[in-house]
C-alpha cells in the first residue's frame, strides 16, 4: 500500500489571501503618542482589530482572546504577531484613553487613534463596517453636553504580513486555538 500523499496545510477558519493585498497609506497616533504609519507594519506579522474602548463586550473579549493567542504562539517558540487595536471612536478614544486601556490586555499591544476622517478612510478600504447609534439624546438647549452613543462594528481580524500587505482574514467567532493554528500556517511557521 502506498503512503498517502502529503498535502499542503490549509487554514481551517481564516481566509488566506494567497495574493496579498497592499494596505492603503495611513497615518494615525499610537497610544504612546507617536505617529504610526503603514511603514511601521514592515518587518512583523501584525493582527489589526478595529474597536473602541467603551465597548461593553466584543472588544474586551476579543482583546483577551488575542492576548491568549500571542501567549500560545510564544509558548510554541514561534514568531508572534503584533496586535494593533485601531479605535473606530476617536471622539472618545484619545491617546491617553488608549494608553490606559490597551496595555491592560497585553503590554505589547499597540492602540491607534487619530482624525475621524483618516480612520474612516482605513475602515472603508478594509471593509470594516462601523455604525454610530445614539443611546441617549442630549437635553434640548444644553450646551456642551455630549450625546451618548455606542458603536456597532464588524469583528473581523486582519492579518498583515511583514511587507505590510493584507494576507489573512479571521472572521468571528474568534477561538484561540483556531487563530493560532491558522496564523502559523499563513505565516509559514508550521
Amino acid at each position: 500500500m502506498a503512503p498517502a500523499e502529503q498535502t499542503a496545510l490549509e487554514p481551517v477558519n481564516a481566509t488566506w489571501l494567497r495574493a496579498p493585498r497592499p494596505l492603503p497609506e495611513f497615518e494615525l497616533l499610537s497610544h504612546s503618542g507617536q505617529a504610526f504609519r503603514k511603514e511601521n507594519l514592515a518587518g512583523n506579522w501584525s493582527i489589526l482589530f478595529f474597536g473602541f474602548t467603551h465597548c461593553p463586550d466584543i472588544c474586551p473579549t476579543t482583546l483577551a482572546t488575542l492576548s491568549r493567542v500571542v501567549g500560545g504562539i510564544a509558548d510554541q517558540g514561534k514568531r508572534q504577531p503584533r496586535v494593533i487595536f485601531v479605535s473606530v471612536d476617536p471622539m472618545r478614544d484619545s491617546v491617553n484613553q488608549l494608553a490606559a486601556y490597551v496595555p491592560y490586555f497585553n503590554p505589547e499591544f499597540i492602540g491607534l487613534t487619530g482624525e475621524f476622517a483618516r480612520i474612516q478612510d482605513l475602515t472603508r478600504e478594509l471593509g470594516v463596517a462601523v455604525h454610530y447609534s445614539p443611546t441617549r439624546q442630549a437635553a434640548p438647549g444644553s450646551e456642551g453636553e455630549q450625546q451618548d452613543y455606542t458603536v456597532d462594528h464588524s469583528t473581523t481580524l486582519f492579518l498583515v504580513d511583514p511587507d505590510g500587505r493584507l494576507s489573512g482574514i479571521f472572521s468571528a467567532p474568534h477561538v484561540t486555538e483556531q487563530i493560532i493554528d491558522d496564523y502559523l500556517i499563513i505565516s509559514g511557521q508550521t
